[in-house]
């Protein structure tokens, strides 16, 4: 089948995950990427986006239909589970909507099990914003697992392009714009990555599939079956098409059962780098940044003002914050207030609220459509400021050290509409330089929203290191909305 891009090496890994499920020992499936990996669906993740796509939650698609949909991830447990029962088998569904594989990397294991026999990874949806190395640093951190998983990349690539005017090859009229399939020829951020990760899954003996080579040339032929309403109607998401999903399932079904020999005869691979990989060590890394990935850092997430339970991961904690709103001359402390009804009277008639607010969903600040999961603090009007208190000790009870470097990471949601500007500064326990971060990103091929990590470095190891956020006046969209999570 084209799909299959790369079978991976069938004596090490994969001979290992047959061997343990003939034995009747459980299997942990773990998935990472963006909304993709997400709509794979989830099962036992109370309040996570992925147990929409559970297979018992009714959700409306693009074309009207309204009825249950079942994921990728979701199919592939009641695979394993019909071929191999056992009670201990598990998913989950570690992805997270617009995040790039180097978001990720720093808390990988924050969100994946250590203890996990299957990886699937789909990082191709965000190719317009993937740093290319990370992709093979989270390959090098799985696979420095005891015993380390099975890996494979189910890679999806943007299918469409826009045009000026309509053509022939237009399949459709939307955003006030014609589009057209991408041709084989064409070099875009998604081939780009595509080819990045066959040369990893080569270079590490992991499995690499391709719903783009299982569908492309039936789509370009207009085949019955292979309409853009069948496979993605929005050009990117699979369950997004009548029958996206399932054509993603079906390249993962035939990886699994040539890599697990259960039918045909698998392409076993016992040369080269699988070999090192088998006896616990990693071949040399592509990209020489790569050689030490280092280890996890210590990850928060901004849930409810004071409560310590994390809308994003139970492996994770809420940093503590409290909100304020500033003029030029003074802040007040406001209390934290329910995330602001852009359809509401009051929102209408009084403007946005003061401070910052705890939304478990976007929001949509034209109305309408209630926006989809994604748990975050946000705030809407200048002056707005956030003090946040993270633990900056590298080791939770030892002693605080001001003089120590520390590098810290903030995550921020990026868009093309109604993004503001925010000064980052350090206010006691640590110093670091002030930082302004902008949110406002368009882009001349795909308008998105995803979230990126700005990276600084502070001084001061402490176990109350007091940062603030404040939303500044100027902006460059004409709006001042920003995100945290």
């Amino acid at each position: 089948a084209r799909s299959l891009v790369h079978l991976g090496d069938t004596g090490g890994s994969l001979r290992r995950l047959r061997t343990d499920l003939d034995a009747g020992s459980p299997l942990t499936i773990g998935v990472i990427g963006a909304s993709v990996a997400q709509n794979g669906g989830c099962i036992n993740q109370p309040g996570q986006r992925c147990m929409a796509y559970n297979g018992q939650t009714a959700m409306k698609f693009p074309w009207g239909e309204r009825r249950p949909h079942k994921g990728f991830a979701v199919r592939l447990l009641e695979l394993v589970n019909a071929t191999w029962p056992h009670a201990g088998h598990r998913l989950v569904n570690a992805a997270h909507d617009g995040t790039p594989a180097q978001n990720m990397l720093p808390c990988l294991f924050t969100h994946v099990p250590r203890k996990v026999g299957l990886v699937v990874i789909e990082f191709g949806s965000l190719a317009l914003h993937l740093h290319l190395p990370a992709v093979e640093a989270v390959v090098r951190k799985l696979q420095g697992l005891q015993p380390p998983p099975v890996i494979v990349f189910l890679t999806i690539r943007g299918l469409c392009k826009r045009t000026p005017r309509q053509t022939p090859q237009t399949i459709r009229y939307v955003l006030n714009s014609h589009w057209e399939l991408y041709t084989r020829n064409e070099t875009t951020a998604w081939v780009r990555a595509e080819h990045e990760f066959t040369r990893v899954c080569k270079h590490y003996g992991v499995g690499c599939l391709s719903l783009y080579e299982a569908t492309i040339d039936a789509m370009l032929a207009r085949a019955p079956g292979f309409s853009l309403e069948d496979v993605s109607l929005d050009c990117l998401h699979p369950s997004n098409g009548r029958h996206g999903t399932d054509y993603l399932f079906d390249t993962l079904v035939n990886w699994l059962e040539r890599g697990l020999g259960l039918r045909g005869r698998g392409a076993a691979s016992r040369r080269g780098p699988t070999a090192a990989i088998g006896a616990g060590r990693l071949p040399r890394p592509m990209h020489p940044q790569n050689e030490d990935v280092g280890p996890d850092g210590t990850c928060y997430t901004f849930g409810h003002a004071g409560s310590a339970k994390s809308p994003v991961s139970q492996r994770m904690r809420n940093v503590p914050w409290r909100s304020a709103q500033c003029d030029a001359e003074r802040c007040e402390f406001v209390r934290a207030r329910e995330c602001p009804d852009a359809n509401s009277r009051e929102f209408r008639t009084s403007g946005p609220p003061p401070g910052w607010s705890f939304c478990k969903r976007s929001l949509n600040m034209r109305g309408g459509a209630i926006g989809k999961i994604s748990p975050g603090v946000l705030a809407l009007k200048p002056g707005a400021e956030l003090e946040f208190t993270p633990d900056t000790r590298v080791l939770s009870g030892a002693a605080d050290d001001p003089r120590l470097k520390v590098q810290a990471g903030l995550e921020f949601l990026v868009s093309w509409e109604g993004m503001g500007r925010v000064a980052l500064r350090c206010v006691r326990g640590c110093t670091c330089h002030e930082q302004r971060l902008d949110a406002h990103r368009t882009s001349n091929v795909h308008n998105e929203s995803i979230f990126l990590r700005h990276f600084f470095h502070l001084r001061g190891a402490a176990a109350d290191c007091t940062l603030a956020l404040r939303v500044l006046n100027e902006t460059s969209s004409g709006a001042h909305k920003f995100k945290v999570r």
